[in-house]
């Protein structure tokens, strides 16, 4: 008995792997330090986990503008993504923010601002310079931006 090679001529397509990690880039300047953060909550572990995920960067005084990135690492993703202002009062200017998952890219700037973000109560947005106001306004809420849901089905489509 022998064995004969069989030289395959099937060749292997690389299959392209959809990378469903999410990445936030906010551009901005303040004129007070402070810690911002940038969370996602109520993350699908299984049926009956959830978590959360808040990456926070103290941002300086600043005369030009700092960035700050987070990555969610992969398979992390909800429908509830807040950015925190801070607890002191102060003004932030922005640049622009950007997202990034499965692909898709979004960037906003003070045009569409409104389509695909919002502030809460204790936020003043003003869309001729392209800043935020905080200001205290209820007692235990801090100022933050929120994605809107237009935001999310943009990202997963």
């Amino acid at each position: 008995m022998s064995c004969s090679e069989k030289k395959s001529s099937k060749k292997e397509v690389p299959t392209i792997v959809e990378k469903k990690e999410l990445i936030v880039k906010v551009y901005l300047k303040t004129d007070v330090e402070d810690v911002f953060s940038i969370r996602m909550d109520n993350i699908q572990v299984d049926e009956f986990q959830k978590k959360n995920i808040f990456i926070r960067e103290t941002i300086p005084l600043s005369t030009g503008y700092e960035s700050i990135t987070a990555n969610f690492g992969p398979n992390n993703f909800s429908k509830h993504i807040h950015f925190g202002l801070g607890k002191k009062l102060k003004t932030v200017d922005l640049k622009t923010i950007e997202f990034t998952y499965k692909g898709n890219t979004l960037t906003i700037t003070k045009e569409n601002f409104n389509d695909y973000l919002q502030v809460n109560d204790s936020a003043e947005l003003n869309l001729e310079d392209f800043s935020i106001n905080t200001k205290n306004v209820i007692a235990n809420k801090n100022p933050e931006i929120s994605v809107k849901y237009s935001t999310i089905q943009f990202l997963s489509k």
